[in-house]
Formats: structure tokens, sequence, C-alpha cells
């Protein structure tokens, strides 16, 4: 007999993990697909201070403890010389720095705490019909779900099986590596000829990113000494802007940056993927219990938000000392209305919220 649940989420990140809290909170029996464990190279990423409600929301409030407050904060972005800001503030409190560790594993604990199962495998196929998904995990190993969840991120793999396709931007590549504990004590970014630097601190150590096109070699900032074996240490991901068209269809979703994800320059991403994860699980439990019109409701915030974050690119581009064709070539990056309008032109779109709104806090709630 093979397990049945209501949800299989495929990919363990904080987007997929975010859907599985709100569907466990309402009741919903949860799978969450994840690849085996490896070694995982520590990474510190940012949060604007918007994203303390859904931190709350989703019951990890103790990873707030181990936050780094961004402040000051080191720039050579729009000028030549260095600048000292007070912090990189929204909402005239600084933004925060956290180890992704850290908050994938308190996100774990909270979904196993709701009743969420784990099943460490890779997703090798998906067969059946909406209500009644197979989902092949592994050998002799198949499971059963009536919704299905795309949360492996950019690739989108489980989506792409369904029909969707992935609409690609610029090519951009990011090159990170972890520093050790001493050696950072601030954030700092910086626009160099070919690509920008960002080195962000954590409490044990922090990272250090350059962006550039695939074919540009790492050039090493001055302020930071060079560690040692960068070049082997170094991991390179596909940093580039993404958008998965449509992001649900019947008896699926996608979440995250599978179903939209950003040039790091937005530092949107992770707040994105904790809100947009968040209200994927309650669009999926919507659906199950008949509501169809939440799958709609869902791709039309996914549309909106990823239409406001990328608007905003080519201006913080705009803001740097850099000629080169790297730069000019994001200064003018066609980010249309047409690419990234709605796809659910069936509803009224003024209804809806213009993007993941910032989560209230109901303290009555598990």
């Amino acid at each position: 007999m093979h397990p049945r649940f209501d949800v299989l989420i495929a990919g363990g990140g904080p987007a997929g993990l975010a859907a599985a809290i709100a569907l466990l909170e309402r009741g919903s029996s949860v799978a969450v697909l994840t690849p085996p464990a490896t070694q995982q190279t520590p990474r510190s990423e940012m949060l604007p201070p918007a994203a303390e409600s859904i931190i709350a929301r989703l019951g990890i409030g103790d990873l707030l403890d181990s936050a780094v407050p961004l402040h000051p904060a080191l720039s050579l972005w729009s000028t030549a010389r260095p600048e000292v800001l007070g912090h990189v503030s929204m909402l005239n409190r600084p933004a925060i720095s956290i180890d992704r560790q850290t908050l994938v594993g308190l996100l774990q604990a909270r979904v196993e705490t709701l009743g969420g199962r784990f099943h460490a495998s890779r997703l090798r196929a998906i067969t059946g019909v909406p209500s009644d998904w197979r989902i092949t995990a592994g050998p002799g190993q198949e499971l059963h779900a009536r919704f299905v969840v795309d949360a492996t991120g950019r690739p989108a793999h489980l989506a792409r099986r369904l029909g969707a396709r992935l609409r690609l931007g610029a090519p951009l590549v990011a090159r990170t590596c972890f520093l050790p504990k001493g050696v950072l004590s601030r954030l700092v970014i910086e626009a160099t000829p070919n690509g920008w630097w960002y080195a962000l601190p954590m409490r044990h150590g922090g990272t250090m990113g350059f962006l550039s096109d695939p074919s540009t070699a790492v050039e090493w900032p001055v302020y930071l000494p060079r560690p040692n074996g960068f070049s082997e240490k170094a991991e390179t991901w596909d940093a580039r802007n993404a958008r998965l068209s449509p992001c649900a269809g019947q008896g699926w979703l996608s979440a995250g940056d599978a179903a939209a994800s950003f040039d790091p320059i937005a530092s949107q991403g992770l707040f994105n993927a904790l809100s947009g994860g968040f209200f994927a699980g309650n669009a999926a439990a919507e659906a199950l219990a008949g509501n169809y019109e939440a799958l709609d409701i869902y791709a039309e915030l996914v549309a909106r938000t990823a239409e406001r974050t990328h608007r905003a690119m080519p201006r913080h581009y705009a803001n740097a000392v850099g000629h080169s064709r790297f730069w000019h070539s994001r200064r003018v990056q066609d980010l249309s209305e047409t690419e990234f309008r709605s796809t659910s032109p069936q509803h009224n779109p003024k209804h809806y919220p213009t993007a993941f709104p910032t989560i209230s806090i109901d303290h009555g709630s598990s």
C-alpha cells in the first residue's frame, strides 16, 4: 500500500517548508520530499524588517535571537569612494542577516511538530491525475497525493513535468564562499567594472558573493583578505531572473523560486520565499476544500510580486558607478508589463492584493 497524503511538496527549502506549515495548520496531511542530506556550506542571507511578521507567523521567532542587524554598512556603489551607511533600512529599522541553515532547521522542526512527514529522496517522476497524483521518489518508492507543490527552486522540476515553462532573464551567476568568524563585521557592497560584490556577516562568519556574467572572472575586492583556496571553495549558482508560466494549475502550484526568482540585487528572494510559500500553502488548502479560485488569486499574487520586484531592478543598476557592458545591459532590461502581467484574466485583478502582503500575527494561532 503506497502512502497517501493530501499534499506532497517537492523541495525542502524555505518556500516548501513555509507552505507545509500553512497546510498542516489547516489540517492537511503533508509529505515533504527533500534531497538526501549533503554537506551544506553555511550561508548568510538578508531579510527586511517586514519579515519579522512572517517569521513570527510561521512559529520560528527564535531565528531572530541569532540575527545580525545590518548596521553600519560600507558602500562602494554610487560613488568611487567608500560611503559608510548608518544601516540598510526599511521602515526606519535595519535589515537583518540570518544563517540559512538555522532558518531551515527551525522550519523543519516546526513541520515535524505539526505532524508533517519528510522523505529524503528526489522527485523522479509524476503520473496520474489531479486528486490522485502518483509521485515516484526512488526505487520502489511511490507516494500518492491529492495536490502537489513544486518548491524545487529555479529549475521547477515538478511544474515543468506538468507542462509549465520557464521564462529566463539575462544570464547572471553568483560565486559565493563562506568567510570565517572575525574576517567580516558589517555589510559591504561594491560595484566593479564587470559585476558587483556583497559581503554579508552572520554570528559565526559570513558570506561573500560576486555577481557577474558567466564568462567574467572574479575580481577580488581590496577590502578583504583573499581566503586560501577561494577558487576551489566557491560555489557557483544561477542567479538570473526567472518566471514560471503558468505557476498554478489543476491540482498543483509552484512556490518560491520555482514560481518566480530574482536577481539578488533586489534582496527579496528569501522574504518572497517565506511569504510566498505561506500563501501557496493556504491557496492549496483552499483548493483542496473546493475553492479553486484561490489558485487564480495566488497566481495573481505571484505575477504582481514579480512585476513589482523586476521593475525595480534597472533602477538599482542605474545607481551604480559601473560603465561596462554588464551595467548598461541591466539598466535597460525589458521588464514590460506585458511580460509579467497576470495569467488569470478571468478575474478582475483590481480586487487582488498588489503583492505578497505583510502577515498579520494572530497570537491565538497554533
